[in-house]
């Protein structure tokens, strides 16, 4: 309660936001399933505002389980907008997610104020329970040693979403680990599934410390499996322009994150 955690600390969570705010919901109230078909096309917010694809392409018809694997913007901005936004609001309030007021578009693609780490491992760990959400707690028992008293922690488990909608958002990140993670998707014995996620800076940013060409704010794994669930945010508090100097940036090519998940799941 005293010091600083980064586990508990909140950051924009980029495209880990769409199984939450997106697909989920729509499985969940659509009863869309894997296979449902969306185009990747040019397209824009409610607003008028121009969405992009993070490769500044389209890749026409393709299924929410490929556009999830690929991480395409536009679906999933296209499937946040199908969704009553009270809906999406009870799907996300069920996994504990903070959504700012009034539920703007942006949360399909994660840009909102955020959710911590922890938060972000719980809410994924709900598609491996078969649906239901476990608030996260860092003991089991007490057991005193003069006495030998247990003292049992109460944990709290509350149905988030059906079974059946659990079942098949964890298919589709099972699928996109291996294209999010390429070769750190591989941990030995273990069938996780798995979402990566990338924030930018502002614009006027680059322009005010000097940023290099495509860096990039926060990085995010989140993966998860029957058994544990795991959430990596790497990045910098914040700008420093001696950092930047030096070289202490993040780009879109960094793997250092893919990396560190790999290496604390094995």
């Amino acid at each position: 309660a005293k010091v600083l955690n980064y586990a508990t600390i909140k950051h924009q969570i980029g495209s880990t936001s769409k199984p939450l705010f997106d697909y989920g919901p729509a499985i969940e109230y659509l009863n869309w399933g894997t296979g449902e078909p969306i185009v990747d096309e040019k397209y824009s917010y409610t607003n008028g505002g121009n969405v992009n694809n993070w490769d500044l392409k389209y890749m026409g018809k393709m299924t929410i389980t490929d556009a999830l694997r690929m991480s395409r913007n536009i679906p999933a901005i296209k499937t946040f907008q199908k969704v009553p936004s009270s809906e999406i609001q009870r799907f996300v309030t069920n996994l504990n997610m903070h959504p700012e007021a009034g539920m703007h578009e942006a949360h399909a693609i994660g840009g909102y104020a955020g959710e911590s780490p922890i938060d972000m491992a719980a809410a994924y760990a709900a598609f491996a329970n078969g649906g239901y959400y476990i608030t996260p707690h860092s003991y089991t028992k007490i057991e005193l040693r003069d006495t030998g008293e247990v003292i049992e922690k109460k944990v709290e488990k509350s149905r988030a979403m059906s079974e059946e909608t659990a079942y098949m958002v964890m298919s589709m990140l099972q699928e996109t680990k291996t294209y999010a993670l390429g070769n750190y998707s591989n941990i030995s014995g273990v069938t996780f599934g798995a979402k990566t996620g990338t924030t930018n800076y502002p614009d006027s940013a680059f322009s005010l410390y000097n940023l290099p060409s495509g860096s990039v704010n926060d990085l995010w794994v989140v993966g998860t499996s029957p058994t544990y669930a795991l959430s990596v945010w790497y990045g910098y508090d914040s700008i420093k322009p001696e950092n930047v100097e030096a070289g202490y940036i993040n780009r879109y090519n960094t793997i250092e994150h893919t990396r560190l998940f790999q290496t604390l799941g094995k």
